[in-house]
């Protein structure tokens, strides 16, 4: 069969070859594209996520320490006032501590 009979001309065959390629070429370059596009999105998302995560638990801690710093700012003051209030019982019972830690510190 030649070209003449209406056969398929080797030029033919390969414009078409070159032609495919080229649009399965453009077809892998879009695909990576949305690909990569995709990658990005779901890294931005996971890195807000650990942002937003890092945040609370930053706050939270924060609060967490407020909490214990008032906490013994209040027994702080409490004690006090009651050393105020009885400074005898106090100096009794700070005397009575020493000597209970005395006892068992030199007992072996």
């Amino acid at each position: 069969m030649s070209s003449a009979q209406g056969g398929t001309n080797p030029r033919q065959v390969m414009d078409q070859v070159r032609d495919k390629s080229k649009e399965l070429k453009d077809n892998v370059q879009d695909k990576a594209s949305e690909v990569m596009h995709s990658v990005q999105h779901a890294s931005n998302d996971a890195a807000r996520a650990v942002k937003q995560g890092y945040d609370n638990l930053r706050d939270k801690a924060s609060d967490g320490w407020d909490q214990g710093r008032d906490m013994a700012q209040q027994w702080e003051q409490s004690a006090e006032d009651q050393i105020r209030e009885r400074p005898l019982t106090a100096v009794l019972l700070a005397a009575g501590i020493g000597l209970f830690v005395g006892y068992f510190c030199t007992r072996r």
